[in-house]
């Protein structure tokens, strides 16, 4: 029997802009060496612009190619407005095994 991997959550701050992303660029790096699954909270990003979404995207997607679950709990408001003026709710923010609002 496999057993599954405990996921790794990332807590991301009031902020996740584009100062932030080199830093949690090479954190995201990490991670995926690690092979278990990644859950994003975002219930304290109050702003992230296209630099910080652009990283999350990426991630997703690196996620899906090791085929690892990857998952955005806690999405707050402004963040799910964001997400949608990018175009990236029908990736980011879908239900199940690749995302969750």
């Amino acid at each position: 029997m496999t057993r599954k991997k405990k996921p790794i959550v990332v807590n991301l701050p009031d902020e996740f802009q584009i100062h932030a992303v080199n830093d949690r660029f090479q954190e995201f790096l990490q991670i995926l060496e690690e092979e278990r699954p990644v859950v994003i909270d975002m219930s304290l990003v109050n702003s992230v612009d296209y630099a910080g979404l652009q990283l999350l995207y990426s991630l997703m997607r690196s996620c899906e190619e090791k085929e690892l679950d990857f998952i955005i709990t806690n999405v707050t408001p402004p963040v799910i407005q964001k997400i949608a003026l990018c175009g990236l709710s029908g990736d980011l923010l879908k239900e199940g095994i690749n995302g969750s609002v």
